[in-house]
């Protein structure tokens, strides 16, 4: 299924270049190497060139054709250009490949954003119907391989902050801060956010 990208493009893009960054732990990389290729794509979504970003993904494939966080970012790209069921393709490809942990919590986690983006974009309808549910069953899987990723719970946070579910979400936010192992600010920012929401509600 195919939806317009215009809604998601940003949001997908500013999102998922958090997805591996954290990942890199403070380690270097070889320039050419699929892990700094990888690293370049998620640095060039903020500039949301979808081309430049496509661009060190494949190459980050064609190095490595079993390196799986390349295949998330690929998806990633493909959901911001609205191609859904191309994005989930590419997952389960990823998912195929994923050798380490840390590949696993990337699928899972860029699952989360693909079925989130759908939901923006489909509101509810048709496939998006059920997006919680898958939404929820790759964090749960995720939590299987490191429960004390932070961008599992930041993201299922962002997942619940968008389907109207605060209470959820704000326990997500508050479980990045305990963390404290990245994504802390934005965590804070969130519940800031949710904080003037339920605020707003309650006086009207």
């Amino acid at each position: 299924m195919k939806v317009k990208a215009n809604n998601i493009l940003l949001i997908v893009l500013t999102a998922s270049m958090l997805l591996y960054a954290g990942c890199a732990g403070g380690r270097y990389y070889s320039l050419n190497s699929p892990e700094h290729h990888y690293l370049m794509g998620m640095k060039l979504m903020e500039r949301y060139n979808l081309d430049d970003v496509e661009r060190e993904f494949a190459l980050a494939k064609e190095l490595d054709a079993d390196f799986a966080p390349a295949y998330v970012g690929l998806a990633l790209v493909t959901s911001a250009r609205g191609d859904f069921d191309g994005a989930v393709e590419k997952l389960e490809k990823a998912r195929e490949k994923s050798k380490t942990a840390e590949d696993n919590v990337a699928v899972a986690v860029g699952t989360i954003k693909v079925y989130t983006d759908l939901f923006i974009v489909d509101k509810g309808k048709g496939e998006a119907s059920s997006w919680m549910q898958s939404a929820e069953e790759a964090y749960r899987q995720g939590l299987g391989y490191n429960s004390k990723d932070p961008a599992l719970h930041f993201f299922m946070g962002r997942a619940y902050k968008v389907a109207g579910k605060y209470d959820k979400a704000e326990a997500s936010f508050q479980k990045v801060i305990q963390l404290r192992a990245g994504y802390a600010v934005l965590a804070m920012e969130e519940l800031s956010y949710l904080s003037k929401a339920s605020s707003e509600k309650e006086e009207q």
